[in-house]
């Protein structure tokens, strides 16, 4: 196969597969030493400051930056809002970072930027006024620039394709294919990925310095690390998805139908709730959830106890990489890729790691298991935020393709991955349904299953969220969608218990969501020069586009970043020590806006109060048994929906 700047020879599947078996026995796993955190440790959920230790003075608000998948898209997007929150000096002031897929692609290289590149050169210039923007910069993309990453030739979906069977024959497993190909393409550009002779990763990840020398020190074999750049940059979370059968939920020829959430950090790796299902094949039967591992040492075989206390011993053949977790929560391409050429017979892309649970740990456990796309399980990040119970306030970057609109009956359509959160099932036809509740079993045909289990919300804050999108991009209601940015601030949400994300719930938090949809506003500002080069399918390119040019990317940095500065006095808002009023003391105390639940500063003592008063002064229980049957009609009626109750018949949210 050839093309315009490499010549593959013939390609044979089988062949490269031998080639790496034999390579891999003559290859020993070596012996290593790692901590472990199992979740009976920990006082309920985990928190943020568990692990950062940065003071209360420095993350004021407690807010969590969620920024979705969407390939280059989400790369290009996440690339102005980075800047524009570095802009608003409030970058270093997030408690933690959420990223999924594409959104992952930009936050990993900005967590572990290395010293030789500055944030300004990595995060570009802050164009403030649309109109200050040139046609002659939008071309131009410095290798240092996060921008650069979307336009090399090598990231396009075909060219990958065709790069794989050079790679396979190199020595590279067909399930680590796709996570060698994003440390090259995505993490390379900036120092972040490296392999070795084998093709394995030679680099691991951890906070800091003196964590990265104590690794050393007890595993000597290790040479190089990456390193968070220093204590100011967010505490991250990476996503993914970890293929699991629940024997409850599904029968054994359903395979394995389900996801579990896996979180990735400087700190540790691995599955914190404990889900009642198994991994590996189905004859292994590996317990999931109840514990981490150092991050360095995920994709091992657990072989006994450490010689430190709260320690194991383990056996890997590489460390767990920078390359292998950003590849991990994008991985929905290499299910593409394997039909991307058919000539190629492409086959056993998705990324496999050996798992094993610290929570049952047994000699020699370590499973090959399956990973998926972190969005097939929670595009927006949202999920994962939430399991750490220290943060109060969420900005999450919705940076999808899917336009905000109405069906023919005035349903509000937004991106799939909202719905489940207060959970409904994503758009499908008609009006928004309910998923069925989480002990039930459904058909193996059924779709949209990986969501089920994502509500976080109460369901009768779903409309709320529709209405408040539609009037922000309508402007108030009054112009067509697509006029002004999609951004609405949510106050006081209560957060639900969710076993499966591990999330304690039983508090409130604010959640602002900025929707990447068109902003008509944001175009008539523009020179006529540079508004010519807008793409038909601005802004919301296609996921599968990933290898984009210059222009491309610039223009939706520029529009991004700008709709960030028009809510400066929002998400600044956030960043306060009692942002908007949030308390968190309970229920009763949560501030409800612009939806069927609206209620205005009501709380219990204040309506026994209104009551007393007028059995008081009307002195007639009759009289005030109207007036009570009256108030709670008008006031409490749209609250009658169950938060909890997952059996519930279809609902048709009403379009206000």
């Amino acid at each position: 196969v050839t093309d315009t700047k490499r010549t593959y020879p013939a390609f044979n599947m089988r062949t490269p597969v031998r080639l790496w078996l034999l390579l891999l026995l003559v290859s020993p796993m070596r012996a290593q030493e790692a901590k472990i955190l199992s979740a009976s440790s920990l006082n309920g959920s985990p928190r943020v400051s568990d692990f950062t230790q940065r003071p209360a003075s420095e993350t004021p608000g407690n807010v969590g930056l969620c920024f979705s998948g969407g390939g280059s898209r989400a790369l290009s997007a996440t690339w102005g809002q980075l800047r524009a929150l570095e802009h608003l000096g409030l970058l270093d002031k997030a408690k933690a970072i959420s990223s999924v897929s594409g959104g992952s692609w930009a936050t990993v290289p900005f967590t572990f930027l290395p010293d030789s590149i500055s944030d300004a050169e990595f995060l570009g210039t802050m164009v403030t006024r649309p109109a200050d923007i040139t046609q002659a910069s939008l071309n131009v993309m410095s290798s240092k620039t996060l921008g650069y990453v979307p336009t090399q030739y090598g990231l396009g979906l075909t060219e990958m394709a065709l790069e794989m069977p050079a790679l396979s024959v190199e020595g590279v497993p067909a399930d680590r294919l796709w996570t060698h190909q994003i440390g090259d393409h995505v993490l390379k550009p900036f120092g972040l990925s490296s392999f070795d002779a084998n093709q394995n990763p030679t680099a691991f990840f951890c906070p800091d310095t003196a964590t990265c020398k104590r690794i050393l020190a007890n595993n000597p074999h290790l040479k190089d690390y990456h390193v968070v750049r220093d204590s100011s940059r967010p505490f991250h979370i990476i996503n993914t998805a970890m293929f699991v059968h629940v024997p409850t939920l599904q029968s054994p020829t359903d395979g394995f139908k389900y996801l579990a959430p896996f979180h990735a950090t400087p700190y540790f790796a691995g599955v914190l709730p404990s889900i009642p299902g198994t991994a590996g094949d189905l004859t292994a039967q590996v317990p999931v959830g109840g514990g981490v591992v150092e991050s360095f040492a995920f994709n091992s075989q657990f072989t006994g106890v450490g010689t430190q206390p709260g320690a194991v011993k383990i056996q890997q053949d590489c460390p767990f990489a920078l390359s292998d977790i950003t590849g991990a929560s994008s991985s929905a391409f290499s299910e593409v890729l394997m039909n991307k050429v058919p000539m190629l017979h492409l086959k056993g892309l998705d990324p496999a790691f050996n798992y094993w649970s610290p929570a049952h740990q047994h000699s020699g456990q370590g499973e090959p298991t399956r990973f998926s796309d972190a969005g097939t399980l929670d595009n927006s990040g949202v999920c994962a935020m939430l399991s750490y119970s220290d943060i109060d306030n969420l900005v999450v970057f919705v940076n999808t393709a899917a336009s905000i609109s109405k069906d023919a009956h005035g349903t509000i359509v937004v991106d799939d991955s909202l719905p489940p959160l207060f959970g409904y099932q994503p758009y499908g036809s008609g009006p928004y349904e309910r998923y069925p509740a989480t002990n039930v079993k459904i058909a193996a045909e059924a779709t949209n299953t990986e969501f089920r289990f994502n509500q976080v919300f109460g369901s009768n804050e779903l409309q709320g969220l529709l209405n408040g999108l539609w009037k922000a991009t309508t402007a108030g209601g009054a112009h067509p969608a697509g006029t002004a940015p999609a951004v609405y601030l949510q106050k006081g949400l209560r957060v639900l218990p969710n076993s499966w994300w591990g999330v304690q719930g039983g508090k409130s938090v604010n959640v602002l969501w900025i929707y990447n949809n068109k902003a008509t506003q944001w175009n008539q500002q523009l020179a006529s020069d540079v508004a010519s080069q807008l793409p038909s399918d601005f802004p919301s390119y296609s996921m599968w586009d990933t290898h984009l040019p210059a222009a491309k990317v610039n223009l939706l940095a520029h529009f991004t970043s700008w709709v960030v500065l028009q809510q400066s006095s929002l998400i600044s808002g956030l960043f306060e020590s009692h942002a908007y009023g949030l308390e968190n003391s309970g229920h009763n105390n949560i501030v409800y806006e612009n939806g069927p639940s609206a209620m205005v500063g009501v709380t219990v003592g204040v309506v026994g109060a209104i009551f007393l008063i007028g059995l008081v002064v009307l002195g007639a229980f009759v009289s005030v048994r109207r007036i009570r049957n009256r108030r709670s009609t008008a006031m409490f009626q749209p609250l009658l929906t169950s938060d909890t109750d997952m059996e519930m018949d279809p609902v048709q949210l009403v379009v206000q």
